[in-house]
């Protein structure tokens, strides 16, 4: 029995919102997903099949208009920034429920440790990977490519100071700042403050916590109306991508691409694996749930525009339950990148081949620790990895024009990666989840 559903704090929060009306019992014992906002039996496509459609026709208007397929991206624009006009509040909304909603800050702490410990191992699991694969394949062994003689590059791409651009800024100077400029470190660190204080007031923070329960659900209803245009702007961003690059860019990389997209398979044929034999759950059936957050993933190209649509795909379709979802997907969208982690591993030993530099055994333990650390600093925003992977390459002292060698097939691979970020934070949650079940089961029978 899914005895975290039955938290008086949780249900409280899960009524605020017309679309919770499926207990989570149902929806993992059961064999029925909840309902759609388009029904299959009324021959409509799902959500997820319309956006499906959006990726196949964007591609294929690309191909047909080629460079005239520009005309659309507007479209794709607009879409971006309606998922972007709700991320803050809605991540201030979500933490500060979800802390919250905890009960007390031992729980606040194990919730927090168990995150961390996910991160770290998928993380880890994910560099090794990469790091195997390009020593394997070597797809940059004896490549006729070269560094684009472009001095400027450099300076466009410079590392961010670990301390100064990451560490500090997590704690906002003005939280209203912040939350203008989408700064979701500094809002998170914000949102677990305030949430843990109302927590800590308990009867006398409950009328603030209602209204910011509120506030989530409403955001949650305006996440459901924007999912409906998703199609149309995926359509029209991968319409103006291909048009403009084609795939003349593409041949001279087909294998550096191969060794990425094997390491991303691994990867979330592994994040499976540990979905099926340690969540318990259906893989098929978890990644059916979740599918409308990994299309949006690959046509949007960024964790963070996902995260309200894998927000809803969470509580609404897999069953987890608000207050999992409301504290570790902020959190896990932020900090835990995978695919991120996978791609910088392989980009960097791929570059020292094309400039025929052997790493010893020493410098790729130092692409180890930087790719973990620029991963978990990398914004989810359309090719963050091509700035931090400037951190791993200033590193081992390969040089960062380097990352012109990259450049015209990135937004590709971004694509992938992202999608493998987001599948990660999906599969975290449900492990999650599922420990938390444990744990208050535990306590229950004490």
């Amino acid at each position: 029995m899914n005895t975290a559903s039955e938290d008086p704090t949780e249900l409280s929060a899960q009524a605020l919102s017309n679309e919770m009306n499926t207990s989570s019992i149902e929806q993992q014992e059961g064999n029925k997903e909840p309902p759609n906002p388009a029904p299959p039996h009324d021959g409509r496509l799902t959500l997820t099949n319309r956006i499906l459609l959006g990726i196949v026709v964007g591609i294929a208007l690309g191909f047909a208009l080629g460079e005239k397929a520009v005309v659309l991206k507007p479209i794709g624009d607009i879409f971006i920034r309606l998922l972007k006009m709700i991320i803050a509040p809605l991540i201030l909304s979500a933490i500060i429920t979800g802390v919250a909603s905890l009960g007390n800050l031992v729980r606040l702490g194990r919730l927090g440790g168990k995150a961390l410990l996910w991160y770290v191992c998928t993380g880890t699991l994910a560099i090794t990977n990469g790091l195997i694969l390009v020593n394997l394949i070597r797809p940059g062994a004896g490549s006729p490519l070269k560094i684009l003689g472009d001095t400027t590059l450099e300076q466009k791409y410079v590392a961010p100071n670990l301390v100064n651009d990451v560490l500090l800024k997590i704690v906002p100077e003005n939280i209203f700042q912040s939350l203008a400029n989408a700064e979701v470190l500094a809002i998170i660190f914000f949102g677990a403050l305030l949430g843990a204080s109302l927590m800590a007031l308990g009867k006398d923070g409950e009328p603030l916590l209602k209204v910011v329960q509120c506030l989530n659900a409403a955001l949650m209803k305006i996440v459901m109306w924007i999912m409906q245009v998703a199609p149309f702007g995926v359509c029209a961003l991968l319409a103006a991508l291909v048009g403009e690059t084609g795939t003349q860019a593409f041949l001279p990389l087909l294998k550096y691409i191969a060794t990425v997209m094997v390491g991303l398979a691994l990867h979330c044929l592994l994040l499976i694996t540990v979905l099926a034999l340690v969540g318990k759950r259906n893989p098929l059936a978890y990644v059916r749930s979740v599918s409308p957050a990994l299309a949006t993933a690959f046509g949007t190209a960024s964790s963070s525009a996902t995260l309200p649509v894998t927000y809803e795909c969470l509580v609404e379709k897999a069953g987890i339950s608000p207050r999992v979802a409301s504290f570790f997907l902020p959190i896990s969208a932020m900090v835990n990148s995978d695919g991120t982690a996978v791609y910088e591993a392989v980009a960097a030993v791929f570059i020292a081949q094309v400039v025929g530099v052997e790493l010893s055994l020493t410098q790729q333990v130092v692409i180890f620790i930087t790719a973990m650390a620029a991963s978990i600093g990398a914004p989810g925003i359309p090719s963050a990895g091509l700035v931090t992977m400037a951190i791993v390459l200033k590193a081992v002292r390969l040089p960062v024009a380097g990352i012109s060698l990259i450049l015209p097939v990135d937004r590709l691979l971004d694509q992938f990666r992202t999608m493998t970020n987001v599948l990660g934070d999906c599969v975290g949650a449900a492990l999650l989840e599922r420990s938390e079940e444990k744990g208050d089961s535990g306590v229950m029978e004490r």
